[in-house]
């Protein structure tokens, strides 16, 4: 085994392991009743998080990727395109209740009702997001049917992959409280499994 491929396997396993352990940290926080006050400074410092959740993202895609690569090389990539390019509008959400927050904090100039009237007046603003936004769940249930189908790992791996794809835009986008917590606990245990096998299976990544 190479020194290049084992070092990018240990890297996408432990990216994996990490999102996974924040997915089961908004989960339990969710659970427990934690429900802080959106701030601006709250807010901002979720804004700075957001290019290394989606670091950690990329980096566990890349090794679903190669362990598809012998059965499904094309179906991987697609899936991984798309779950990245949907995660890319969280940007634009961490902004939209960075005006939420002002608006709750009666900020001089900035009206109550500011990101309803944007929404009313710029419909366009919403159908940029939500379309983009399911390319997420779409591209995550791509990459959780062909885990199941070809098997590389255990089915459960793919099974719980795809339950919480699933479930993300309707605990997200329609607000079904157990659906958000279910989806972060069912992705969290396929990522954890998904980074294990990477990490202990070098021939999973065509490692040798």
């Amino acid at each position: 085994m190479t020194t290049e491929s084992n070092r990018r396997r240990t890297l996408s396993a432990l990216a994996f392991f990490l999102f996974a352990l924040l997915l089961f940290a908004s989960a339990i926080a969710h659970l427990a009743g934690y429900n802080p006050r959106l701030t601006p400074t709250r807010i901002a410092v979720s804004g700075f998080l957001a290019p290394l959740v989606a670091l950690l993202l990329a980096g566990g895609l890349v090794g679903v990727t190669q362990l598809l690569r012998d059965r499904a090389d094309r179906t991987g990539l697609l899936g991984a395109a798309l779950s990245l390019l949907g995660w890319t509008i969280g940007a634009r959400i961490i902004a939209l209740r960075q005006l939420q927050a002002l608006s709750a904090l009666d900020v001089p100039g900035v009206p109550a009702d500011a990101t309803q009237k944007l929404l009313e007046f710029a419909p366009i603003v919403f159908v940029s997001i939500v379309p983009i936004g399911l390319l997420y769940p779409i591209g995550m249930t791509i990459l959780g049917v062909a885990l199941f189908v070809t098997r590389p790992v255990p089915r459960w791996i793919g099974a719980s992959w795809i339950a919480g794809a699933i479930l993300f835009p309707v605990g997200r986008a329609i607000g079904v409280i157990w659906a958000f917590n279910a989806s972060d606990l069912l992705l969290g245990a396929a990522f954890l499994g998904a980074g294990w096998m990477i990490l202990k299976q070098p021939r999973l990544t065509g490692a040798s």
